[in-house]
């Protein structure tokens, strides 16, 4: 493929050109996203945000002491999930609790906001460190 320069295309040929390069890298963003075949866990968010160059976990435990226990929170809650999906209740696996209340429930709702709002911290200054600029 030849390249040609920005300014010697139209408007509607560049308009063109950036449909087809945003398509083609959100296929590459998305291709392989190991969220599209698991539960949310912290290994597979890890990898997911890793192939983006961000070593999210260690990034997001830095920016709040208490998000290591925040991370161990949500892989409880997936253990939960898993456990529930499956009627498979190993106490080992579940934080030696063979019973759940709605009050766990509410705090583990309270961890998933807090580690988003890390997350999300997190990829805004990675952003801006590749561009230049805030992404939001």
């Amino acid at each position: 493929m030849t390249y040609i320069p920005n300014v010697l295309l139209t408007s509607w040929q560049r308009s063109r050109r950036h449909r087809l390069l945003l398509r083609l890298v959100q296929a590459e963003f998305t291709r392989g996203r190991q969220l599209d075949r698991g539960n949310a866990q912290s290994a597979s968010i890890g990898a997911d945000f890793g192939r983006l160059g961000v070593a999210l976990w260690a990034d997001v435990e830095n920016s709040d002491a208490q998000n290591k226990v925040r991370k161990a929170q949500l892989d409880l809650l997936n253990d939960w999930r898993n456990a529930i999906a499956h009627q498979d209740f190993d106490p080992v696996k579940l934080g030696n609790a063979n019973l759940l209340h709605l009050a766990q429930v509410k705090r583990w709702r309270r961890v998933c906001q807090r580690l988003a709002r890390s997350v999300d911290e997190v990829m805004r200054a990675h952003l801006q460190t590749l561009t230049g600029r805030s992404p939001w």
